[in-house]
């Protein structure tokens, strides 16, 4: 009986204490952060023997702040062709439009007190 009651109670100690999300969350940050420390240790250690250093002007500088990764250049760019399409398209259809209405002419003359004497049928 006392170790039925001892099982119960560490399960509710454990689901006061944090969720198995949140455990995993900060587990994830943690991961994140080592490897993040572990790459910028890796390029101290790289870089440490060696001696040049280029001098790069104010503008160059300003470019690289400024650059769009490559997936939102393509990104960008595809949108661009989309738009494009679809400008075209209606234009297209627009004209196609107006040379449909140039060629048919065709307007029924409808007497208008022959409109009134028709009843509905409903």
């Amino acid at each position: 009986v006392s170790r039925k009651c001892t099982k119960k109670a560490s399960i509710v100690k454990q689901q006061k204490r944090i969720s198995f999300f949140e455990r995993l969350e900060s587990w994830q940050k943690e991961k994140n952060q080592k490897f993040e420390f572990l790459k910028e240790s890796q390029i101290k250690n790289d870089l440490e023997g060696c001696s040049f250093k280029p001098k790069v002007n104010q503008n160059s500088n300003a470019k690289i702040k400024f650059t769009k990764s490559v997936a939102e250049k393509f990104y960008n760019e595809w949108n661009l062709i989309v738009q494009k399409k679809k400008e075209l398209a209606l234009k297209q259809k627009n004209t196609e439009d107006l040379e449909f209405k140039k060629s048919c002419t065709f307007k029924p003359s409808v007497e208008k007190s022959r409109q009134r004497n028709v009843k509905s049928l409903y």
